[in-house]
């Protein structure tokens, strides 16, 4: 069935129609800044034809596949002694050598990518995203499948200047809450209506608990810092070539399996932006989505090109999904 985002903001205006969540991917992040997109070389052809509504798909198993690599670095020097320079021998320091210029290469790659700090959102920016998503933080529940900072930085943003709609800004919870010791760690709670299926640049696990990193300095040099020194069991990312790779990252932690667990019983409306849906890489969103829309949750899938279309109502139609709403996004604008 057709629609239009139109339409859809109309029912929600309305609010007879139960609650609306949104589920957010790479293109949530491409509208924002089409490097996004474009990985390491951005001179990619085919990264140049991906639009700011579409989700980069070969991005975003690049960056996985970058952050596969990054993990087994880490992993393997850690064997090698690399952070106890009086034990490393001869052959080691040349391994280590080796790994360096990876490791450099992907710390240029983040850093060309993704803003350097929460200023490189501008006033209007924020105030235009956060009106996008405030609807649903209010009716409903916000789902990123994004590593990166946009969604958190554009609320601070949000925040410091104050400005947003008439009643005032949105609720940004996501369940980390300060300790005693000022740790910021998470716990379910009912109100929570943001989550991170695929973890976060500044998230971090300590065995299945998951703690969010606060920065002083809102900039991306801390972040990078920290993933640089950080082994592969202490990041709450979700990497991986296939789905099984993801779905064993996601069982190591409680946090990402309630963010996959709350995706499956979201109720009445779930709204789809910017996601490339693919079983073989992300069959456990896709399960997610049947569950709810077999619990009668009505789908709103948004694509960017006809071939996008085309590729959904396949996937759908495997899947035994019907009923599903389609509507174009090559007209939504995000953030500006």
């Amino acid at each position: 069935m057709e629609t239009t985002y139109d339409e859809i903001r109309e029912c929600i205006n309305k609010k007879t129609s139960g609650s609306w969540n949104l589920l957010l991917g790479n293109g949530f992040s491409i509208s924002f800044d089409s490097s996004f997109g474009a990985a390491s070389n951005i001179e990619n052809p085919k990264h140049k034809k991906k639009n700011s509504a579409t989700v980069g798909t070969d991005y975003e198993k690049e960056k996985e596949l970058e952050l596969k690599d990054l993990q087994y670095i880490r992993s393997y020097a850690k064997k090698l002694g690399m952070f106890a320079p009086s034990k490393q021998s001869n052959s080691a320091n040349s391994l280590i050598e080796f790994f360096l210029s990876p490791l450099f290469a992907l710390m240029r790659t983040v850093q060309s990518v993704h803003p350097e700090n929460e200023n490189a959102i501008r006033d209007s920016e924020a105030k235009k995203c956060v009106n996008f998503l405030a609807p649903f933080m209010e009716y409903g529940k916000v789902f990123s499948l994004n590593y990166d900072m946009l969604l958190l930085w554009a609320f601070v943003h949000a925040y410091e200047i104050q400005e947003i709609g008439s009643d005032g800004l949105p609720p940004y919870k996501d369940g980390f809450t300060k300790d005693e010791k000022g740790l910021l760690y998470w716990e379910k709670t009912e109100d929570q209506n943001i989550y991170y299926c695929h973890g976060a640049l500044n998230l971090e696990a300590k065995g299945t608990d998951s703690f969010k990193r606060h920065y002083e300095e809102r900039s991306l040099y801390p972040i990078s810092r920290r993933l640089f020194s950080a082994g592969p069991d202490d990041l709450v990312l979700v990497s991986g070539s296939n789905s099984c790779e993801k779905i064993k990252k996601i069982n190591k932690s409680a946090y990402l399996m309630d963010c996959i667990d709350t995706l499956e019983h979201v109720k009445d409306n779930l709204v789809i932006i910017g996601v490339a849906l693919d079983y073989e890489t992300d069959s456990h969103i896709v399960d997610a989505i049947k569950k709810a829309h077999l619990a009668d949750t009505e789908i709103y899938y948004g694509y960017y090109s006809p071939d996008d279309k085309s590729l959904a109502e396949d996937l759908f139609k495997q899947e035994k999904m019907f009923n599903i709403h389609y509507f174009p996004t090559n007209e939504l604008h995000i953030w500006r």
